[in-house]
């Protein structure tokens, strides 16, 4: 059985927890007990994805930006850093011809042509573009003040 990697995420998710990595969830390095688990509850076939999603968790960074020799777990990663030293940005708004180096931060902009607000609150029901805003938002019902002024 072989999965794409969204349902590589979900599953790893399942048997491992969560994680503070911005590509997935699973908060704590994955031993090799860990991954022979994974290995044998997602098959042979995807092992090399889940070899590769491992390398985030151990801290392995093989792929070296020459431009700045900045260090990446994923090659991936490194080709999408590499846009911030040529400029490139491949991903352009149908509606206004602006251009993302992002996929999702394109996916985020068409919000505001749509008027589309996927994120709310489950208190009062008000709705946002962005993630972050909510969150922010949420601060007003739970009373925490997270941030203090210096003055």
């Amino acid at each position: 059985m072989d999965f794409n990697a969204d349902e590589l995420h979900q599953n790893t998710e399942k048997i491992l927890g969560k994680c503070e990595t911005s590509c997935c969830n699973v908060n704590e390095p994955v031993s090799g007990e860990t991954l022979l688990n994974v290995r044998i509850v997602f098959g042979s076939l995807s092992i090399s994805k889940i070899t590769r999603h491992q390398s985030i968790h151990i801290g392995e960074r093989p792929y070296i930006c020459e431009m700045c020799n900045k260090a990446f777990s994923l090659q991936n990663h490194l080709i999408t850093h590499k846009r911030t030293h040529d400029g490139e940005r491949p991903y352009i708004g149908e509606v206004c011809n602006e251009a993302f180096t992002h996929q999702c931060h394109l996916i985020t902009h068409k919000h505001v042509h749509s008027g589309e607000r996927p994120y709310n609150c489950g208190v009062c029901n008000k709705a946002f573009r962005l993630k972050s805003h909510l969150v922010r938002h949420k601060l007003i019902h739970s009373g925490e003040r997270p941030y203090t002024c210096e003055v």
